[in-house]
């Protein structure tokens, strides 16, 4: 899948921080692949995916509009929505927290 200049936003997010309007957009660069994100509840975050053994896999790092450091690991599945555009949903779990982790879509922006 590349993921070179494609702009994601959040559609649906459960019990994570990010919230609707958040965006993420990936820079030029296609290994690793690397994004940017930020919305409500997210000052800044960064995001790394690689394809590992044929999965993607992701990890991230954000600051919180409270100034807290967080982290987190996610597994990836692309699909193809109806209108052309890709979508990404995560499965994804904290680093650092015996929390639940939880899954949250995106869908490109076009």
């Amino acid at each position: 899948m590349n993921l070179k200049e494609r702009i994601f936003r959040l559609i649906e997010n459960s019990h994570g921080l990010a919230a609707g309007d958040t965006i993420m957009t990936f820079g030029s660069e296609s290994r690793p692949c690397r994004a940017t994100y930020s919305g409500p509840n997210v000052r800044f975050g960064q995001v790394l995916v690689e394809k590992i053994s044929g999965q993607a896999h992701m990890v991230y790092q954000a600051v919180t509009d409270d100034g807290e450091l967080v982290a987190g690991r996610a597994r990836v599945t692309f699909f193809e929505a109806d209108d052309g555009s890709i979508e990404m949903h995560l499965r994804w779990r904290w680093v650092e927290s015996d929390e639940d982790g939880g899954i949250s879509k995106w869908r490109e922006v076009t």
